[in-house]
């Protein structure tokens, strides 16, 4: 299995969702929260580099 972590802009975080994505961090109390979340991917490398 191969994990994938990304920040994902919170405008494209249902995107990343319903692609099976989950969330990480929502990156609360930081400043990149303020417009970004961070999302994991576990499983086939191909899908992940889709994005």
């Amino acid at each position: 299995m191969i994990r994938w972590l990304q920040y994902v802009l919170l405008t494209d975080f249902v995107h990343f969702l319903a692609a099976g994505w989950v969330v990480a961090d929502d990156l609360h109390g930081t400043h990149h929260g303020a417009w970004s979340i961070l999302m994991e991917w576990k499983g086939r490398a191909s899908h992940a580099d889709e994005f």
